[in-house]
C-alpha cells in the first residue's frame, strides 16, 4: 500500500521539523542556509525556483507535459487533480492553526538576505514545499512507477532528479527568506503524504477514464484557461512576489494557453467521434 511505503519518509521529515522547531535550531540553520544559498546561486535562480513551487505553475507544467490520452498520462493528471484539494487543505488549515511568524517578522533585516516580497505571517508549513514534494512524489509513484524504463538505473536517476528539483524549490524558500527550515521539512513531509492520499483517491474512482472523454478534455482546457489568467493577472496588475521570475511567468502563461488550445481541439475531435458512433448505432438499429 502506498501510504505504508511512504510513511517512513513522512515521519522522518515531520520529525526533522519538530526537532528544528522545538530544539531551538531554526534560527541558526536559517541564517546559515540563507547566507550559503545566496552565495551559491544568484537571486534570479531562487526567484524562479520559488515561482515553480506555486500551485498554478506546477499544474501548468504537469498538464502541458502529460497531455496524452494514454492511461499513464490520464492517471498522472487524475492524481494531480486530487493533490490540490488534499494539499490545499493541509497547507491552508495548518497555516491557520499554527499561525507562526516568518523570518522577516522576527529577525533584524541586516542578518539575512531578502529576495522579493517581505512576507511575515503564516509560516508553518511551507506551501511551496508541499506543492513541490506532492508533485514529485506523485510523478515517482504514478509516472516513473508505471513506465517501462530501459534499465533500473534510468528509473532511479529520474526519481533522484524529481526529488532534487523538489528539494531545490523547498530550499529556495529559505534562500528568499520566506520560511524557516522547519517549515520546509514539514511541507516536504506533508507533500509526500498528500501525494500518497491523492493516488489512492484517484485509483478508487472513475476519474482516470473520464479524463479520456470529450467532457474530460474540455474541463482540462477550461482549467488551463483559468491557470493562464491566474498567472497573467499579477503581471498585468504590476504585482508579483518575485519580479526576477517574471520571464518564467510569461513563458508559463504561453504554455498554458497553448495547452488549453490543444485540449480544446482534443475535446472537439472526441465529441465528433462520439456523435459518429451514436449515429452509427442508430443506423444499425
Amino acid at each position: 500500500m502506498v501510504l505504508v511505503r511512504t510513511a517512513p519518509f513522512v515521519a522522518a521529515l515531520l520529525l526533522a521539523s519538530v526537532v528544528l522547531r522545538l530544539g531551538g535550531f531554526d534560527t541558526a540553520v536559517f541564517l546559515a542556509l540563507n547566507g550559503a544559498l545566496g552565495r551559491l546561486a544568484p537571486d534570479v535562480v531562487w526567484s524562479v525556483l520559488s515561482e515553480i513551487g506555486l500551485g498554478s505553475s506546477a499544474a501548468v507544467i504537469v498538464l502541458a507535459l502529460w497531455r496524452g490520452r494514454d492511461a499513464l498520462s490520464r492517471a498522472t493528471v487524475a492524481g494531480l487533480i486530487w493533490c490540490y484539494p488534499i494539499g490545499g487543505l493541509l497547507s491552508a488549515g495548518l497555516k491557520r492553526v499554527f499561525d507562526t511568524p516568518r523570518p522577516p517578522a522576527v529577525l533584524a533585516p541586516e542578518l539575512f538576505h531578502l529576495i522579493g516580497a517581505r512576507l511575515t505571517q503564516h509560516s508553518l508549513p511551507s506551501g511551496h514545499s508541499i506543492t513541490a514534494f506532492t508533485v514529485a512524489t506523485l510523478l515517482v509513484l504514478v509516472w516513473v512507477g508505471g513506465r517501462r524504463w530501459s534499465s533500473p538505473l534510468q528509473a532511479w536517476a529520474m526519481r533522484l532528479a524529481l526529488f532534487a528539483l523538489a528539494a531545490a524549490v523547498a530550499l529556495s524558500r529559505v534562500a528568499v527568506a520566506a520560511h524557516w527550515p522547519s517549515d520546509i521539512c514539514a511541507g516536504a513531509g506533508l507533500g509526500v503524504l498528500a501525494a500518497a492520499l491523492a493516488q489512492a483517491a484517484a485509483q478508487r474512482g472513475r476519474l482516470v477514464d473520464w479524463l479520456g472523454s470529450a467532457r474530460g478534455q474540455a474541463v482540462l482546457a477550461l482549467l488551463l484557461v483559468l491557470l493562464t489568467w491566474m498567472i497573467l493577472k499579477p503581471l498585468l496588475a504590476g504585482r508579483g512576489d518575485y519580479p526576477l521570475a517574471q520571464p518564467l511567468d510569461v513563458l508559463l502563461a504561453a504554455v498554458a494557453a497553448q495547452a488549453a488550445v490543444w485540449r480544446a481541439a482534443q475535446a472537439w475531435a472526441l465529441w465528433q467521434a462520439e456523435r459518429r458512433d451514436i449515429r452509427g448505432d442508430e443506423g444499425a438499429a
